[in-house]
């Protein structure tokens, strides 16, 4: 029928809405980190992780709504082992994408879900590598810095020079994944955020380690602050 036609139409051109959670992680009883789903439209919070042998940090979630990544320290087998895991939270199912005995941080989904960026310390220094999710061949190296966050169309990489633990600051780098070109902002500062949208980025301006610190926001594209 003519009213089904429509509806089918309308439904076709209707995006579903990402389901609004907030992951994060609370210490335990032991003193270790547990993974923790906030649900903004309910209100409530549920226990994802609840283990005593190893910590979860650095949640984030994809676009949809639908998977978490983080990273797991386990100390069960007496050695430091470092994993990025992704949570289906419609299945419940995890996997371990990225395995390593050194530390792991920052892991981000690109906009499509497709890839993933995080950081490696190799050697005390942070290196920034892109894992295409789709495959298995190995990660592609970026580069030395920290804070990656994807651009819109997922062909860029925002993130700091930032590349010690005793680094205080360091400048806003764009990397294009395609040509492997580096440009600088000359922006210093810290805490890089690609806002929705895809071309502004929040970062701090001062250390972690001062207080008051002031928080700012620029176009990737005007470069105006």
């Amino acid at each position: 029928t003519l009213f089904s036609m429509v509806a089918v139409g309308v439904l076709a051109g209707c995006e579903t809405l990402p389901r609004q959670v907030l992951p994060y992680v609370m210490r335990d009883s032991a003193g270790g980190l547990d993974l923790y789903l906030y649900d903004l439209e309910s209100g409530s919070s549920e226990a994802l992780t609840q283990t005593l042998v190893v910590n979860e940090a650095d949640p984030a979630m994809d676009r949809a709504g639908q998977r978490v990544v983080y990273v797991e320290a386990g100390t069960a087998t007496g050695q430091g082992s470092f994993n990025i895991i992704i949570r289906d939270l419609q299945t419940g199912q995890s996997e371990a994408v990225v395995q390593t005995s050194m530390p792991l941080f920052s892991p981000a989904f690109s906009n499509n879900g497709k890839k993933l960026a995080y950081v490696v310390q190799r050697d005390s220094k942070f290196q920034i590598e892109v894992k295409d999710l789709t495959t298995d061949a190995e990660a592609t190296v970026i580069g030395f810095g920290s804070d990656p966050s994807w651009r819109v169309d997922d062909r860029a990489i925002f993130y700091s020079t930032r590349d010690t633990l005793d680094a205080e600051a360091g400048d806003l780098n764009v990397h294009e994944l395609n040509t492997g070109i580096n440009q600088s902002l000359r922006l210093r500062g810290n805490s890089f955020t690609n806002l929705t949208g895809g071309t502004s980025i929040a970062y701090t301006a001062l250390a972690y380690s001062r207080r008051n610190e002031a928080v700012w926001v620029i176009d990737a594209n005007s470069r105006q602050t």
